[in-house]
Protein backbone atom coordinates (compact mmCIF):
# COMPACT_ATOMS: atom_id res chain seq x y z
CA UNK A 1 0.00 0.00 0.00
CA UNK A 2 1.26 3.24 -0.63
CA UNK A 3 0.99 5.81 1.74
CA UNK A 4 -1.40 9.42 0.61
CA UNK A 5 0.91 12.40 -0.32
CA UNK A 6 -0.39 14.18 2.64
CA UNK A 7 0.08 11.40 5.42
CA UNK A 8 4.11 11.02 5.61
CA UNK A 9 5.41 7.44 6.28
CA UNK A 10 6.62 6.30 10.22
CA UNK A 11 10.50 6.50 8.70
CA UNK A 12 10.15 10.05 7.16
CA UNK A 13 8.54 11.17 10.59
CA UNK A 14 11.65 9.66 13.00
CA UNK A 15 13.98 11.65 10.23
CA UNK A 16 12.37 14.44 10.78
CA UNK A 17 13.08 14.05 14.42
CA UNK A 18 16.20 13.59 14.50
CA UNK A 19 16.93 16.56 12.22
CA UNK A 20 15.15 18.58 14.53
CA UNK A 21 17.04 17.35 17.52
CA UNK A 22 20.44 17.81 16.14
CA UNK A 23 20.24 21.38 15.30
CA UNK A 24 21.92 22.98 18.57
CA UNK A 25 22.75 27.42 18.36
CA UNK A 26 26.10 28.31 18.99
CA UNK A 27 26.36 31.76 20.92
CA UNK A 28 29.01 33.85 19.03
CA UNK A 29 32.18 35.17 20.85
CA UNK A 30 31.72 38.66 21.93
CA UNK A 31 33.92 40.87 20.37
CA UNK A 32 36.91 42.11 21.24
CA UNK A 33 39.19 40.99 24.22
CA UNK A 34 37.73 39.17 26.77
CA UNK A 35 39.27 37.24 29.78
CA UNK A 36 37.53 34.38 31.68
CA UNK A 37 39.14 32.26 34.45
CA UNK A 38 38.12 28.91 35.79
CA UNK A 39 37.55 29.60 39.40
CA UNK A 40 37.99 32.55 41.49
CA UNK A 41 38.74 30.62 45.03
CA UNK A 42 41.77 28.39 46.00
CA UNK A 43 42.16 26.64 49.14
CA UNK A 44 45.22 25.09 49.59
CA UNK A 45 44.36 23.86 53.08
CA UNK A 46 47.41 23.06 55.43
CA UNK A 47 49.23 20.76 52.74
CA UNK A 48 48.92 21.81 49.35
CA UNK A 49 51.58 24.78 48.04
CA UNK A 50 50.98 25.06 44.30
CA UNK A 51 47.90 25.04 42.38
CA UNK A 52 46.56 25.89 38.98
CA UNK A 53 43.77 28.08 37.48
CA UNK A 54 42.77 28.22 33.59
CA UNK A 55 43.07 31.64 32.15
CA UNK A 56 40.44 31.30 29.30
CA UNK A 57 40.45 33.70 25.99
CA UNK A 58 36.73 34.45 25.62
CA UNK A 59 36.27 36.86 22.89
CA UNK A 60 37.58 37.44 19.36
CA UNK A 61 41.19 39.08 19.80
CA UNK A 62 43.94 38.02 21.68
CA UNK A 63 43.98 39.07 25.76
CA UNK A 64 46.56 40.37 27.67
CA UNK A 65 46.66 38.98 31.46
CA UNK A 66 47.64 41.63 34.45
CA UNK A 67 48.10 40.06 37.83
CA UNK A 68 47.82 42.86 40.80
CA UNK A 69 50.08 42.97 43.78
CA UNK A 70 50.74 39.79 46.47
CA UNK A 71 52.86 39.07 49.21
CA UNK A 72 56.63 37.76 48.45
CA UNK A 73 55.78 34.99 49.95
CA UNK A 74 52.83 34.48 47.52
CA UNK A 75 53.83 33.85 43.28
CA UNK A 76 50.76 34.16 40.84
CA UNK A 77 52.30 33.92 37.41
CA UNK A 78 50.30 33.22 34.22
CA UNK A 79 52.39 30.67 32.27
CA UNK A 80 52.00 33.45 29.27
CA UNK A 81 51.07 36.94 29.16
CA UNK A 82 48.69 36.66 26.37
CA UNK A 83 45.71 34.49 25.89
CA UNK A 84 44.45 33.82 22.55
CA UNK A 85 40.74 33.24 21.57
CA UNK A 86 39.33 30.08 22.64
CA UNK A 87 42.29 28.89 24.47
CA UNK A 88 43.14 28.39 28.03
CA UNK A 89 47.00 29.69 29.36
CA UNK A 90 47.52 27.93 33.35
CA UNK A 91 47.53 30.08 36.23
CA UNK A 92 49.98 29.19 38.90
CA UNK A 93 49.84 29.95 42.54
CA UNK A 94 52.84 29.16 44.72
CA UNK A 95 52.72 29.64 48.55
CA UNK A 96 56.04 29.39 49.44
CA UNK A 97 54.91 28.01 53.57
CA UNK A 98 59.12 27.86 54.97
CA UNK A 99 58.45 32.04 54.64
CA UNK A 100 55.12 32.74 54.74
CA UNK A 101 53.19 33.44 58.62
CA UNK A 102 52.04 31.11 60.59
CA UNK A 103 48.19 31.02 60.88
CA UNK A 104 45.29 31.52 58.16
CA UNK A 105 46.40 32.70 55.25
CA UNK A 106 43.31 34.90 53.05
CA UNK A 107 44.55 37.30 50.37
CA UNK A 108 42.58 38.36 47.20
CA UNK A 109 44.55 38.53 43.99
CA UNK A 110 42.97 40.78 41.12
CA UNK A 111 43.85 39.14 37.62
CA UNK A 112 42.60 41.62 34.79
CA UNK A 113 42.56 42.37 30.99
CA UNK A 114 45.35 45.06 30.18
CA UNK A 115 43.68 45.62 26.61
CA UNK A 116 39.85 44.13 27.11
CA UNK A 117 37.32 43.31 29.38
CA UNK A 118 37.10 40.75 32.09
CA UNK A 119 39.36 39.19 35.07
CA UNK A 120 38.11 38.69 38.96
CA UNK A 121 39.74 39.25 42.01
CA UNK A 122 41.31 35.49 43.12
CA UNK A 123 40.52 34.59 46.81
CA UNK A 124 43.48 32.13 47.86
CA UNK A 125 43.62 30.58 51.43
CA UNK A 126 45.41 28.34 53.53
CA UNK A 127 46.35 27.33 56.85
CA UNK A 128 50.71 27.69 57.81
CA UNK A 129 52.00 25.84 60.55
CA UNK A 130 54.47 27.99 62.47
CA UNK A 131 58.27 26.57 62.96
CA UNK A 132 59.01 23.02 64.58
CA UNK A 133 58.37 23.56 68.88
CA UNK A 134 61.95 21.95 69.92
CA UNK A 135 61.64 19.92 73.66
CA UNK A 136 64.41 19.26 74.68
CA UNK A 137 68.11 19.07 73.44
CA UNK A 138 70.42 16.85 76.41
CA UNK A 139 73.92 15.27 76.01
CA UNK A 140 74.92 12.20 77.96
CA UNK A 141 77.48 12.37 79.21
CA UNK A 142 77.33 16.15 79.38
CA UNK A 143 81.22 15.53 80.79
CA UNK A 144 83.99 14.05 78.42
CA UNK A 145 87.58 13.13 78.72
CA UNK A 146 89.96 15.02 75.79
CA UNK A 147 91.04 12.93 72.95
CA UNK A 148 94.59 11.72 73.03
CA UNK A 149 95.06 10.82 76.36
CA UNK A 150 97.55 8.03 77.36
CA UNK A 151 95.45 4.89 79.57
CA UNK A 152 95.37 6.10 83.14
CA UNK A 153 96.93 3.56 85.67
CA UNK A 154 94.85 3.39 88.80
CA UNK A 155 92.89 5.60 87.62
CA UNK A 156 88.99 5.32 87.91
CA UNK A 157 87.87 6.41 84.28
CA UNK A 158 84.70 8.00 84.62
CA UNK A 159 84.28 10.07 81.52
CA UNK A 160 83.80 8.79 77.97
CA UNK A 161 85.36 10.36 74.58
CA UNK A 162 81.86 10.96 72.82
CA UNK A 163 78.55 11.71 73.80
CA UNK A 164 75.20 11.08 72.17
CA UNK A 165 72.93 14.42 71.58
CA UNK A 166 69.03 13.54 71.98
CA UNK A 167 66.94 16.41 70.14
CA UNK A 168 62.81 16.06 70.88
CA UNK A 169 60.96 18.32 68.28
CA UNK A 170 57.28 18.11 67.58
CA UNK A 171 55.89 19.61 64.62
CA UNK A 172 52.53 19.23 63.15
CA UNK A 173 53.43 18.65 59.52
CA UNK A 174 56.84 16.64 60.27
CA UNK A 175 60.62 17.22 60.34
CA UNK A 176 62.60 16.33 57.42
CA UNK A 177 66.42 16.65 58.82
CA UNK A 178 67.97 17.55 62.19
CA UNK A 179 71.58 18.60 62.41
CA UNK A 180 74.27 19.71 65.15
CA UNK A 181 76.52 21.88 64.24
CA UNK A 182 79.53 22.64 67.14
CA UNK A 183 82.45 24.62 67.75
CA UNK A 184 85.36 22.85 69.70
CA UNK A 185 87.87 24.47 71.70
CA UNK A 186 90.46 26.10 69.61
CA UNK A 187 87.48 27.27 66.98
CA UNK A 188 87.60 24.27 65.25
CA UNK A 189 84.10 23.56 63.68
CA UNK A 190 81.98 20.26 63.03
CA UNK A 191 78.20 19.35 61.54
CA UNK A 192 76.84 16.24 61.98
CA UNK A 193 73.40 14.87 60.27
CA UNK A 194 71.14 13.31 63.74
CA UNK A 195 69.40 10.04 63.21
CA UNK A 196 65.78 9.62 63.73
CA UNK A 197 64.98 7.15 66.88
CA UNK A 198 61.32 7.24 67.69
CA UNK A 199 58.39 8.90 66.70
CA UNK A 200 54.94 9.22 67.79
CA UNK A 201 51.96 11.39 66.01
CA UNK A 202 53.69 14.99 65.87
CA UNK A 203 56.72 14.17 68.14
CA UNK A 204 59.92 12.78 67.32
CA UNK A 205 63.07 12.17 68.88
CA UNK A 206 66.40 12.32 67.01
CA UNK A 207 70.01 11.16 68.44
CA UNK A 208 73.93 11.67 66.94
CA UNK A 209 77.19 11.65 68.43
CA UNK A 210 79.78 14.32 69.62
CA UNK A 211 83.33 13.30 69.94
CA UNK A 212 85.34 15.24 72.03
CA UNK A 213 88.40 17.68 71.12
CA UNK A 214 92.34 17.36 71.13
CA UNK A 215 91.85 20.56 74.06
CA UNK A 216 90.00 20.71 77.17
CA UNK A 217 87.40 23.18 77.08
CA UNK A 218 83.81 23.98 76.23
CA UNK A 219 82.42 22.74 72.96
CA UNK A 220 79.34 24.74 71.82
CA UNK A 221 76.42 23.44 69.92
CA UNK A 222 73.74 24.38 68.09
CA UNK A 223 70.68 21.73 67.04
CA UNK A 224 69.12 23.01 64.11
CA UNK A 225 65.59 21.47 63.55
CA UNK A 226 63.95 21.60 59.99
CA UNK A 227 60.38 20.86 58.47
CA UNK A 228 58.88 19.56 55.33
CA UNK A 229 57.98 23.15 54.83
CA UNK A 230 61.14 24.24 55.04
CA UNK A 231 60.61 26.04 58.74
CA UNK A 232 63.52 25.72 61.07
CA UNK A 233 63.95 26.02 64.50
CA UNK A 234 67.68 25.93 66.60
CA UNK A 235 68.48 25.50 70.23
CA UNK A 236 71.98 25.81 71.99
CA UNK A 237 73.94 23.30 74.24
CA UNK A 238 77.37 22.85 75.42
CA UNK A 239 79.21 19.89 76.29
CA UNK A 240 82.59 19.84 78.90
CA UNK A 241 85.87 19.08 77.55
CA UNK A 242 87.98 17.45 80.24
CA UNK A 243 91.86 17.20 80.32
CA UNK A 244 93.56 13.74 80.93
CA UNK A 245 93.06 12.28 83.79
CA UNK A 246 96.25 12.40 86.12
Amino acid sequence: MVSPSGAPTASRSRAAGRSATAVVPVAPRPTGSVLALSATTVDLGPVDSVWRLDLRGEGTAPVDVAVGASPSWLAVVPDRPRVNPGSDVPLVITLDRSVAPPGPIDVTVPVSARNGVGGADVRITASVDGPPRILSVTAAPDRVVRTGCPPATGVAQSTAATSTVTVTAVDETGIFAVELAAVLPGGRTTTESLSLGTATGDRSTWTGRLASAPDPGTISYTATVTDLEGRRSQSPGSLVVLPCPS
